[in-house]
């Protein structure tokens, strides 16, 4: 139940973000991104306590975190980080579970490759050492 709380919280605050552009119900978009990225770390944190990573609401919450971490802060090598460890524990359970959730985490892996910035493209150095902070 938890988990799925701080899921919900999560989802709430970035379509809060997106719709207000920021600004809503008194608070700054700092506090909006701060929030929603701590709600979706917890329930990342959570759920690795409460949950077998091959769970659905485990897997719907490194997701979401790591989209978020891309389109509120930009940190795409943390979110590249986070899904590559999650994929690889995952990938140690196939025996068990079976492949779906090994198939979402690789096509988590798949769209965060779209954000890493190509080698030789203008202003690509930058991008990098900009994403690989945090």
């Amino acid at each position: 139940g938890i988990c799925l709380y701080f899921y919900l919280l999560g989802d709430a605050y970035l379509l809060l973000h997106s719709v207000s552009k920021g600004q809503a119900a008194g608070l700054n978009e700092d506090s909006i991104v701060e929030k929603c990225l701590s709600s979706f770390e917890s329930g990342v944190s959570t759920a690795a306590s409460a949950l077998e990573i091959v769970d659905p609401l485990r897997l719907l919450c490194i997701y979401s975190w790591c989209n978020a971490l891309i389109i509120l802060k930009n940190k795409v090598q943390k979110a590249k980080l986070i899904a590559d460890q999650s994929f690889n524990l995952a990938s140690m359970h196939t025996n068990v579970i079976g492949t779906e959730s090994i198939e979402l985490l690789q096509r988590l892996r798949d769209d965060i490759m779209l954000y890493v910035p190509k080698p030789g493209v203008d202003g690509a150095s930058k991008n990098l050492a900009q994403n690989s902070e945090g």
